[in-house]
């Protein structure tokens, strides 16, 4: 079976604006949004909270990506990866990976190696991949980890959350826009 998850972001509680946020990349390149925003166009499905007070430091030093422009290119050179990985017996690095540019799991290892939080390498892992290192991990590393049955019912009060989510389908969107509408 296929994974349907195809993002990673962090998520954490602004104290000057009073609400949680949401930093990732995504198509536009690498944003800070509101969480609310980012829910109505997007399905949380699982998070994983770290308390770790240098979470906050690597926050504001990783803050330096915000603006660079999404690694299309990258997603196109997962493709060979993908279709022969079980032809090598190690990992394999993209081989179209642009260091200008940034994919969403890289933006969040950013976040949490400089944390010491996690030691994972760059330009390797995709979205599903670092799902399961998460899972495998979690409780060794003392984390919380919450599997949203109600994508809506998020985690209050966090510093940071590693999370994972799925994209809404085009039909979910035009059914959120029509409800939003009347």
């Amino acid at each position: 079976m296929k994974s349907k998850v195809s993002h990673t972001y962090i998520k954490f509680y602004d104290v000057t604006l009073g609400i949680e946020m949401v930093a990732h990349s995504d198509f536009i390149g690498v944003v800070i949004v509101p969480l609310s925003k980012f829910v109505s166009d997007n399905i949380p499905i699982e998070e994983f909270e770290i308390i770790d007070p240098s979470l906050d430091a690597s926050l504001r030093k990783n803050m330096r990506f915000i603006g660079r422009k999404y690694d299309f290119m990258n997603l196109i050179g997962w493709v060979p990866v993908l279709m022969f990985k079980n032809w090598f017996r190690r990992k394999i690095r993209n081989p179209l990976d642009d260091p200008q540019r940034m994919i969403c799991v890289d933006f969040c290892l950013h976040i949490t190696n400089d944390a010491n939080a996690t030691s994972l390498p760059y330009n390797i892992l995709n979205p599903q991949e670092l799902l399961k290192w998460f899972r495998d991990n979690y409780e060794k590393n003392k984390w919380t980890r919450k599997v949203l049955d109600n994508p809506h019912t998020i985690l209050d009060d966090v510093k940071a959350v590693l999370a994972t989510e799925v994209m809404k389908s085009d039909e979910q969107k035009q059914k959120d826009n029509w409800t939003d509408s009347t």
